[in-house]
């Protein structure tokens, strides 16, 4: 069935009275819910995989718009709640005409799909080209990828979807292409779909979605809250939106790993996009859940149709790394027990998978410096590429438990293996002062800048800076701001000064830029290159500069399994330490899929089996995870209910105080 989302209400304001315009509004509730109510039937015959849920939730944008509609209409809809006992959505469709289903008619002759495809994927590949927005969620090995790619296939042989011959200028869309668009978040994602396309004869198109909407760098002028003072900057923004449009001949958007996805990035990607765009949002429920309110997904399943892919393909079930995630999103019992009778054959450093336990329990500072010392030694020798594989903890650390313990975290590792890397290289490290925290940087640091990893190239003096001044660059400064003995025994170490060049630029900066916020420089600029990934603007190059940026910088050796969200790696490294406490299921899930050909578990003999018994979202089926999403959104419709029920109470509240005055 095609889902069609709400969009802003327009209310005839030329109606005298307002009980005229709510009367209005109710009309065209009930006819609406009428249509969901008793839909016409799709042309195409779609199986009993294809799961239709509540239509009737509000998408992301439906949440904006009743926003918009209680600033408008405060009093009228705060009586209409406590009439009716509860929130209320109010669909309008945005267009003058009545609002239809829209029915596609059925293809003839339409070309079988080049492999032998199960129900599922053939409703999905139906409903593709049938133009029907949806979800298309599975497991890792159920071919969500194999299915968009002999959609786009059938669709292409059957001439039902026409070539882009006018790009309308786009900078990244090509010419001549079809009317299709794979994108997602982060470049990485999109490298690992696009592999599994022949792109020497495929003719679509894969990019971020910032590419997509064409970012340019812009900058603007702000008032100071606190000084009231005329400040500078500058940002990111979307040269393609509602008043300057995609090409008209893209009709079909699918959106790998939509769970990363934000609402917000998703909002101004669908107002640049003309009426009728299809949008599939592929994802995987086993995965962690981004941080609610900010992922897509989570809504678009409670508000489109809905198939899962559930038949894992033979190639995928034979690779250990597939089944092991497969063992973990069942629930299995994965004691040290089972996971030595599945893998302990396995030994060897080139074997897909290796897990290895701990004999015993180990505090977390001293686990720290052991599996610190550890993967500088993999490094050394050869097992470990610093730069094209990855390890994976659950957190950054620093947190503690009830008793006063703390983690392992991926701080600790990071200042391990950065400090002998610089040191075995002869690379200085750098003291960087931004704000009140000081930073440690070395050229050649793989890091992590805004989701993106990079490698810094150049680390030079920022001469808009003054403040205290940073010590100076060493090869034996240690990653926690101290000298190396030998250096601080045989040397007066003292904090770097400003030269009186360096003075002169600082002045002229101020004289050139009297608006920028010199306070908020940093003491260094660093310059990263990006692995694979781009800026919004499309460049592969970023310079970090200001106490905000550094906040967002950092070494990348070891990441949390959150950020590993979105990205795989040819090698993984798994660590999991008796003081990482609130493993869960999908966590395990998500780091174990982050590995394509290879993964090395380091963890305690009952890791997974706490970790599994742990789920963030309940349930095993997707209909009782979806649930779990619905129940956030309803949870999350009364909360604005209730902030809009205490701004109004406030609003009398002043207006009583000012009468009295």
């Amino acid at each position: 069935m095609s889902s069609q989302s709400v969009g802003p209400i327009k209310l005839n304001l030329a109606i005298p009275s307002m009980a005229e315009i709510m009367a209005a509004v109710e009309r065209k509730k009930q006819e609406q819910i009428e249509k969901l109510l008793n839909p016409p039937v799709a042309p195409v015959s779609v199986p009993p995989v294809m799961l239709n849920h509540a239509h009737c939730h509000p998408d992301e944008d439906s949440l904006q718009d009743m926003g918009d509609l209680m600033d408008e209409y405060e009093d009228e809809l705060i009586a209409r709640w406590e009439a009716e006992g509860g929130f209320q959505h109010i669909p309008i469709h945005h267009d003058s005409t009545d609002w239809k289903e829209v029915v596609t008619p059925p293809i003839q002759n339409l070309p079988v799909a080049r492999i032998k495809l199960s129900d599922e994927q053939s409703s999905a590949t139906s409903a593709m080209i049938n133009g029907d927005s949806f979800c298309l969620i599975g497991k890792a090995g159920t071919g969500k990828t194999t299915t968009v790619k002999e959609g786009i296939w059938m669709m292409e042989s059957g001439h039902i979807i026409a070539p882009m011959h006018d790009t309308e200028g786009h900078k990244y869309l090509i010419p001549g292409s079809l009317g299709i668009v794979c994108v997602a978040f982060t470049n990485r994602a999109i490298n690992n779909i696009s592999k599994s396309f022949d792109l020497g004869t495929t003719r679509i198109n894969f990019m971020t979605i910032h590419k997509l909407l064409e970012y340019i760098r812009e900058d603007y002028s702000y008032e100071d809250p606190e000084t009231s003072e005329l400040r500078s900057s500058s940002r990111f923004v979307p040269s393609r939106t509602e008043l300057r449009k995609l090409p008209r001949g893209l009709k079909r958007i699918y959106i790998e790993e939509s769970s990363m996805v934000s609402i917000e990035l998703h909002q101004k990607l669908k107002a640049a996009c003309h009426s009728g765009t299809q949008f599939v949002y592929l994802g995987d429920l086993q995965q962690l859940p981004p941080p609610y309110g900010e992922g897509i997904l989570g809504y678009k399943l409670n508000e489109l149709p809905c198939i899962e892919l559930t038949k894992i393909y033979r190639q995928a079930a034979e690779n250990p790394i597939i089944a092991l995630a497969w063992a973990i999103s069942r629930g299995e019992k994965l004691g040290k027990e089972e996971l030595q009778a599945r893998y302990g054959h396995y030994k060897g450093l080139n074997d897909p998978i290796r897990i290895t336990f701990f004999d015993k329990k180990i505090a977390a500072d001293m686990a720290a410096i052991v599996m610190g010392k550890f993967f500088c030694q993999l490094i050394d020798r050869k097992v470990f590429d610093p730069i094209a594989d990855i390890i994976l903890v659950p957190f950054n650390g620093g947190k503690k438990n009830k008793k006063g313990e703390g983690q392992l975290g991926s701080d600790e590792l990071n200042r391990a293996i950065a400090q002998h890397i610089s040191m075995r290289d002869g690379k200085e490290t750098h003291e960087i002062i931004a704000g009140f925290q000081k930073h440690y940087y070395a050229v050649g640091d793989k890091v992590l800048y805004n989701k993106k990893e990079g490698i810094i190239t150049a680390i030079n003096k920022n001469g808009k800076y003054i403040g205290k001044a940073p010590l100076p660059p060493s090869v034996d400064l240690h990653r926690d701001g101290t000298y190396h003995a030998k250096t601080s025994a045989g040397a007066s170490i003292s904090p770097e000064q400003m030269s009186a060049e360096d003075v002169d630029k600082f002045l002229l900066a101020i004289m050139d830029n009297p608006d920028d916020d010199v306070s908020n420089q940093a003491s260094h600029i660093v310059h990263v290159k990006l692995i694979d990934e781009q800026m919004e603007d499309g460049s592969h190059e970023t310079e970090i500069a200001t106490r905000g940026e550094y906040a967002n910088l950092l070494l990348a050796y070891a990441i949390t399994i959150h950020k590993a969200q979105g990205s795989e790696w040819r090698k993984v490294f798994l660590l999991l330490h008796n003081s990482h406490f609130t493993v869960n299921r999908e966590m395990l899930y998500t780091s174990v899929t982050r590995a394509s050909q290879q993964l090395f578990i380091m963890c305690e003999p009952d890791s997974f089996s706490k970790g599994v018994s742990r789920q963030r979202i309940p349930g095993v089926s997707i209909q009782e995870k979806i649930l779990w999403f619905k129940n956030k959104i309803d949870e999350l419709r009364r909360k604005i209910a209730a902030a809009t029920a205490a701004k109004k109470t406030l609003k009398i509240l002043d207006e009583e105080e000012e009468e009295g005055e």
